[in-house]
């Protein structure tokens, strides 16, 4: 019985989320919306996600932040990539992402979804997301996880939710990068009947690892959310993963996708958005840096089925 239970996670955890198979998460990267969000705290624009947690009057009031690339032409104030006063980042896919206060000290917020559908008892899933440290918040954590439930865990006024995660980071891996987005992954076996998932911080403060990480007047630790998926083990079908290295690199830089069959063509931009350098590969292929100013680089992979950024650096 091991045996087979250790098969299927390597199965289930192998390489990236493939469109081909069903993800069980609607609008998983936050790229469609009902309206373009203009100003913080409007999570709902992205349906059908919500911010988990109501005010005594009963209207939402969590914070559960939604930015998009829409935005730009608006106000830039939750705009991609430049969004806030000094945020800075790309998403991992598509155009947009989510970000919220994943630790206050009394005050927590969440984000929350229903189901495309309800989840089958005894059946194994493969859950992934990917969060980033924003930068906007005084404080980095590393409990950050996921639960499953039968019905909504709306709380009031964005009382903290104390309760075992399905899926979490591991104790003591506290999140920094604010560079790379970072994988939060695990196997669920469902009881039946699942059908929301919420992301957040679901531990009492006493098993909380955590630290200052900026000098900023914010105390919290704000974290931000990409592609959410949750997909039966017998459906993964896996895809390479695309490993870029060294970074920083002094010199030329190395792409790799161990096992790739399919053509991937990648693209290179500066943080000003100019395209650097193109070209194509199957496994593996090398990037001459020789022209490349010292700097933060953005690579842009895309396949027939999928659209990947990886981040690079490039020192003198």
């Amino acid at each position: 019985m091991k045996r087979c239970i250790f098969i299927l996670f390597i199965i289930c955890t192998y390489g990236w989320i493939s469109n081909a198979q069903t993800n069980l998460v609607p609008n998983p990267s936050f790229e469609i919306y009902n309206e373009c969000p203009a100003y913080m705290a409007q999570i709902y624009k992205a349906i059908p996600w919500f911010a988990g947690a109501y005010d005594i009057d009963s209207s939402l009031t969590s914070s559960t932040d939604y930015f998009n690339s829409c935005n730009n032409l608006i106000n830039g104030s939750v705009g991609v990539p430049v969004f806030g006063v000094k945020g800075f980042q790309y998403p991992r896919t598509g155009n947009a992402f989510a970000g919220f206060d994943f630790w206050e000290n009394g005050y927590r917020e969440t984000l929350e979804v229903k189901l495309i559908e309800q989840l089958d008892s005894g059946v194994h899933y493969y859950v992934e997301f990917w969060v980033n440290n924003s930068g906007f918040g005084q404080w980095v954590i590393d409990a950050i996880g996921l639960v499953f439930s039968e019905d909504s865990l709306l709380t009031l006024a964005s009382i903290p939710l104390i309760l075992p995660p399905d899926i979490e980071n591991l104790t003591g891996n506290i999140i920094r990068d604010t560079l790379n987005w970072i994988k939060i992954s695990g196997l669920y076996i469902a009881k039946g009947g699942e059908q929301f998932i919420t992301i957040g911080c679901f531990l009492d403060n006493s098993e909380i690892q955590k630290e200052i990480f900026f000098q900023l007047p914010n105390s919290y630790a704000y974290y931000l959310v990409d592609d959410v998926s949750v997909v039966r083990c017998d459906e993964i079908n896996p895809i390479p993963i695309i490993v870029v290295y060294p970074s920083p690199a002094l010199q030329d830089f190395t792409i790799e996708a161990k096992g790739n069959s399919q053509q991937i063509d990648f693209e290179i931009y500066n943080t000003i958005g100019q395209l650097i350098y193109k070209s194509n590969m199957l496994e593996k292929t090398v990037v001459p840096t020789a022209n490349f100013a010292a700097g933060m680089y953005v690579i842009r992979f895309r396949n027939s089925e999928r659209l990947e950024y990886r981040k690079v650096v490039k020192c003198n």
